[in-house]
């Protein structure tokens, strides 16, 4: 059997890297593995240290940094820690590593989708509330919210800027430079609105204001109109729930909720 997977690059590269770093591996002894997890704070810290002391290695400069997002130890007891890249303490739209620790603490080849070649002033010109107000100007809403908005300051990358899009393995001093076309990012306020009620102004919608001049740079629709939960028994992190497409009458392992899309073959693709 072989996957197909039409992912994000870092997700296609996640599903890839256990998948490599486990060959070969034993699950931990119960003690141990009880062990181990028991020092995944740690761990995490030491895989922000580690990856902040290599950021020329990863294409990046000293403004960069990472914030951790959520951690798991798996049975082999390896940790994997995922964080955010930040921009002077602003997260960047889609920049994000995955830090590998094998069980004996030592440090494996992280998995990045990076941003580089960012240089931006990060003193936004309009308030999270002027912000909203143009969002909500463009929306025209005929009721009320389900939920108060979300407005969140982020670089966002418009073209370009792939610093190290991969797994970098030991001694790699590749930096790559936007992989031909120039990096280009814009300081914005990601808005996300909610309005549920029961109409057609039923509706998800997000989006990215600049947050200098408050023009609409992107805005997309972001409601679920058919995703379902289903469940998985995946390879290292046992039974979990899934978002799944419901058809009606069959599920597909299409996630409408992150855009993923699985589809499976047997070896000659029939």
């Amino acid at each position: 059997m072989t996957t197909r997977l039409s992912l994000t690059p870092l997700t296609a590269l996640i599903v890839a890297a256990p998948l490599c770093a486990a060959g070969g591996l034993k699950p931990a002894a119960p003690a141990a593995l009880a062990q181990i997890r028991s020092q995944e704070s740690l761990r995490v810290a030491q895989s922000q240290a580690q990856l902040l002391g290599m950021r020329a290695q990863l294409g990046l400069d000293a403004d960069a940094g990472f914030a951790p997002v959520r951690a798991l130890t798996d049975q082999f007891g390896q940790t994997h820690a995922r964080f955010t890249q930040t921009y002077r303490g602003v997260p960047v739209w889609g920049g994000e590593v995955i830090a590998h620790t094998a069980s004996n603490g030592e440090a494996l080849a992280p998995t990045a989708a990076l941003r580089g070649g960012i240089l931006l002033n990060t003193t936004p010109n309009l308030s999270q509330e002027e912000a909203l107000a143009a969002a909500t100007a463009d929306l025209a809403p005929k009721g009320p919210f389900a939920y108060a908005p979300t407005v969140e300051l982020v670089v966002l990358p418009l073209e370009g800027g792939f610093a190290h899009p991969g797994i970098l393995h030991a001694g790699d001093q590749d930096q790559a430079e936007g992989h031909g076309s120039a990096a280009r990012y814009a300081l914005a306020y990601h808005v996300h609105t909610q309005i549920e009620n029961g109409t057609v102004d039923t509706r998800h919608t997000d989006y990215m204001i600049d947050a200098h001049t408050g023009a609409i740079l992107m805005k997309w629709n972001s409601l679920r109109t058919s995703d379902a939960t289903g469940t998985a028994n995946t390879q290292y992190s046992g039974t979990r729930s899934i978002h799944t497409n419901y058809t009606g009458s069959t599920y597909q392992m299409v996630d409408n909720f992150r855009a993923m899309h699985i589809s499976t073959y047997n070896l000659n693709h029939s």
